[in-house]
């Protein structure tokens, strides 16, 4: 028996069968270059654009500065740190090139402030907001004004004397730290009352406060020809009424006096 050889005969196409093609696509190189040549100079045109604007149009060149709070710091004084501190790059009075810390941190060292804000308003405007400190007392020590606040806080040094605010020496001179509480409440409601009414009450002028061991004890000093010495722990409106009854009587009247002392309750003392 014959075996019959099993093979596989190669196929032709059928004539219509498509033939799959594949092509290279290749790149163009010229499209990426042309591309470049455009967005650079674009690219280089908007970025000089930018800067000029920013910087040289004047369009953020500072035109206005409003200050708002001043009570006692005058607001030109305010007005011209400033502008002093635009005016100190290289770009003056650019409103972008401002550094409002800085000067803030100026401001507060010069000035007796309780709270400062500088606020810019684009694109020309810059704006001031402060809180002053209610400034009651002058401590003079060891040659320097401090400030002292309504709660008897020292809130700051002030370069010279201020006609305004009543002056108490310190006889003793002792260590005044900038920021910490210095006298009591009643202490300087007792200053305040006695700067306010002594020249009215006794028809002469008040000329310094001194404090010397205590700060319950005050020296005042006029243009009366004896000094007088007040107990600050006590009623100011009694002691001053207790003055005055003194100054009026007979019992003083011609005499020359060194003091009067007013510390012990519904008592006087003179010398």
């Amino acid at each position: 028996m014959r075996k019959r050889r099993v093979g596989t005969r190669s196929q032709k196409p059928k004539r219509n069968e498509s033939k799959l093609v594949y092509k290279r696509t290749e790149i163009d190189e010229t499209k990426d270059f042309n591309i470049s040549k455009i967005y650079y100079p674009i690219m280089f045109i908007s970025i000089v654009g930018i800067l000029y604007l920013m910087f040289f149009s004047g369009v953020f060149n500072v035109s206005e500065i409003k200050v708002s709070g001043a009570r006692e710091v005058n607001p030109e004084s305010i007005k011209s740190a400033v502008s002093s501190e635009l005016n100190k790059k290289i770009i003056k009075n650019n409103i972008l090139l401002f550094d409002t810390d800085s000067i803030e941190r100026e401001l507060k060292k010069e000035h007796a402030l309780k709270t400062l804000k500088i606020k810019k308003r684009y694109p020309d405007k810059i704006n001031v907001e402060m809180e002053e400190y209610v400034l009651e007392i002058q401590w003079l020590a060891n040659g320097k004004y401090y400030l002292i606040d309504e709660k008897g806080k020292v809130v700051g040094e002030s370069g010279e004397k201020r006609e305004n605010i009543p002056v108490v020496e310190d006889k003793k001179n002792l260590a005044v730290e900038v920021g910490k509480g210095l006298v009591t409440v009643d202490f300087v409601n007792f200053i305040k009352y006695i700067n306010k009414e002594f020249s009215g009450s006794t028809g002469a002028k008040l000329t310094k406060v001194e404090i010397n061991e205590s700060f319950n004890e005050i020296i005042v000093y006029s243009d009366l020809s004896f000094y007088i010495i007040f107990d600050t722990t006590r009623d100011p409106v009694l002691e001053m009424k207790n003055l005055i009854t003194v100054i009026n009587s007979s019992d003083i009247k011609g005499k020359k006096l060194t003091y009067l002392d007013m510390r012990i309750q519904n008592k006087v003392f003179y010398k």
